[in-house]
């Protein structure tokens, strides 16, 4: 399926938080779909996930395998095993990660350790898949199967094992050796674990030989590069004097303001025999640790090929865990171009309600002029009904359960049967930027021209109040232009949800209802009269339209019903949301005189004696000012002057 950014955006299969402090440039996921679903635990799960979010599968048989694979791991007898499975997961780090810096010779201490974890993981996954119940035909089961080569993990976490020494190599900071693999290593180590005591006893051996006015004291030490050096305390006669006395068979290397240190015979003869123990042991790990390596990287196949399997088990364990959580239930996927969905919520709107209200909905593609289903089901669905009264969550939930079905998840509703969808078109947020150059409308109209220009019989769009962006007369004759063009396509014609308040378009001659193939439906919303009577916009497949008095308390009940609603109601939902009560009293009154065309009898309202006293004072300043001649004036005063023209007498 193709899901553009403006599609993604506007249904919020993802959305990024930013961190709550000003100088982190860390995000995190808000609430979208992608939260609601992703509960898994591998970096390769997350990734893949992400991935049938942005691309939900066209072919049925990979849907249904996911989805008997979800069904599989939510039944009763499979949740604990699902539970432990999932917990198994958690130990996996990225393997193909791992891999690709073992294999470039960049692996750290933590890559061997998360190489064993996966190993040990993997045989206790394997032992958790045999304790499912009727999964032998659940292709990701039978996938598992079929990767997880246990006797090849089991050598493999054995013999990282028997040659890693895990103490040493946490103290030292690299991947050292075990004792008893390499006699020569041993031999080196355990010179160098005794060279403390070579030194000393060298160094004592070399001060028998100085003369005693020599030097204080002696030692013996080793540097990389350089090799072993006799060290002695810088005396303070070679200060003064500025010279080192150096004695035969020495040779002076360099000094620091307290030491001074030389090479003899003997730290030669040391060079020689011992030499650079430390980068000799360090060079013969290496070629341990790299013909290990060499071992491991013969099953590297073996192992991506159980990487993959874990990201989508991953997956569909999260899928389960989702559904469990949220009370979802499968979806039927069907050949047929439709979309049937009984009692549907939307997947993120009912995580922050109390209560939410499931509507049904159906729709078939391909039913524009002329083609009319058995069951006349229509490709398009009008949505009417006053202002926040949740028009947009329907629309939006419908396209997320088509979404969640399609990437193989159960769906919030009592029952759905959906056909493939291959495209998902939006006008319902318009992202406005300073680097398009485009106005409001224009980004509408350029998302519009996309889903014309590209959707086929099997595609989804969504508009949402479009044309709302210009002046009214136009933005509906391009609304109805354009729900016309589509309905002409005949065959062709899309599956369109549509929700608007250009009321006056449903009418013989423009939007007739009763002759256009368009399932015309409202949000129902109830009003409590002062005297306590509740009255309602509920209809049949007649349109609707109840006057509503001031004194009218407005309830939202978010359930969809048959025929059109041709009040938006904006003057109950401006003083349901704080707008203050006279000026929603005066909008209604305009309101009221623009649908009766007597916009005239404004100019003759009555004012108040101090409207008329405020009035009147204008005028008088306005004709002392045009009376001042600016030209003879040239040399007045003219804060003075201008205290006159507004008749003040104080020096304000």
């Amino acid at each position: 399926m193709q899901v553009n950014a403006d599609a993604l955006t506007s249904l919020q299969v993802f959305e990024n938080e930013s961190h709550a402090s000003m100088h982190s440039d860390k995000t995190k996921e808000g609430l979208s779909l992608f939260g609601i679903l992703n509960d898994t635990k591998t970096t390769l799960g997350r990734a893949l996930l992400r991935s049938w979010l942005l691309r939900p599968s066209l072919l049925l048989t990979v849907i249904n395998s996911r989805l008997d694979a979800v069904e599989c791991f939510s039944s009763p007898e499979n949740i604990v095993t699902a539970n432990t499975m999932h917990n198994h997961l958690k130990g996996i780090r990225n393997m193909p990660r791992i891999m690709n810096m073992l294999k470039t010779g960049r692996g750290r201490l933590s890559d061997w350790q998360g190489l064993v974890k996966f190993t040990f993981y993997m045989a206790m996954l394997r032992e958790s898949l045999t304790e499912l119940h009727e999964a032998e035909k659940v292709d990701v089961v039978v996938k598992l199967n079929d990767a997880l080569d246990i006797a090849c993990y089991r050598d493999i976490g054995t013999r990282i094992n028997e040659i890693v020494d895990w103490e040493e190599s946490s103290s030292t900071g690299r991947v050292c050796v075990r004792a008893h693999i390499d006699e020569d290593l041993d031999n080196r180590k355990h010179m160098y674990h005794g060279i403390n005591s070579v030194l000393s006893n060298v160094a004592e051996q070399i001060s028998n030989k100085i003369p005693p006015d020599y030097a204080s004291s002696l030692n013996v030490v080793y540097f990389p590069q350089l090799g072993y050096l006799i060290c002695i305390p810088m005396p303070e006669r070679w200060r003064t004097e500025g010279g080192i006395d150096v004695l035969d068979g020495w040779t002076f290397q360099f000094s620091s303001d307290e030491f001074v240190y030389f090479k003899s015979n003997e730290m030669r003869d040391m060079d020689s025999h011992i030499g650079d123990l430390h980068s000799l042991i360090v060079d013969r790990e290496l070629e341990i640790i790299h013909a290990l390596l060499e071992e491991i990287l013969a099953h590297q196949k073996s192992i991506s090929g159980a990487c993959d399997a874990c990201a989508e088990l991953d997956c569909l364990l999260s899928f389960a865990t989702a559904s469990r959580t949220n009370n979802y239930t499968r979806p039927e996927i069907v050949e047929e171009n439709i979309i049937n969905i009984k009692r549907g919520r939307h997947p993120l709107q009912e995580q922050v309600v109390d209560t939410f209200i499931e509507n049904d909905a159906r729709m078939i593609g391909g039913a524009g002029f002329g083609v009319r289903s058995s069951e006349e089901w229509n490709s398009i669905i009008l949505c009417t009904g006053s202002n926040a009264c949740g028009k947009s969550i329907y629309l939006k939930q419908i396209a997320l359960i088509q979404i969640m079905a399609q990437v193989g998840c159960f769906v919030p509703a009592e029952s759905a049967t959906l056909g493939l969808v291959d495209k998902i078109f939006t006008r319902v947020s318009t992202r406005e930027s300073v680097s398009k150059v485009q106005s409001a409308f224009m980004i509408d109209l350029n998302q519009v021209s996309l889903a014309l220009r590209n959707s086929t019989a099997r595609s989804l769009i969504i508009l949402d109040e479009f044309g709302k962006g210009t002046l009214a007369t136009d933005g509906a004759g391009i609304f109805c232009g354009v729900l016309k063009h589509l309905l002409n396509r005949r065959k062709d014609c899309p599956k369109v949800l549509v929700a608007t308040h250009f009321h006056d378009v449903f009418r013989e001659d423009i939007l007739d209802p009763q002759e256009l193939p368009i399932t015309f439906c409202h949000m129902q919303v109830m009003f409590t009269a002062s005297d306590g009577r509740t009255m309602s916009t509920d209809g049949d497949d007649e349109s609707t339209s109840t006057r509503i008095l001031p004194g009218d308390k407005i309830t939202y009940l978010y359930r969809v019903a048959k025929g059109l609603s041709l009040d938006s109601h904006a003057a109950k939902c401006a003083e349901k949301f704080g707008v203050p009560p006279q000026i929603v009293q005066r909008a209604r009154y305009v309101s009221e005189l623009i649908s009766s065309h007597e916009l005239g009898q404004l100019l003759d309202e009555e004012m108040t004696e101090q409207e008329k006293r405020d009035l009147q004072e204008s005028e008088e300043i306005c004709r002392r000012f045009l009376q001042w001649d600016l030209q003879a004036d040239i040399d007045v005063d003219v804060k003075k002057k201008l205290r006159e023209v507004l008749g003040r007498k104080d020096s304000t």
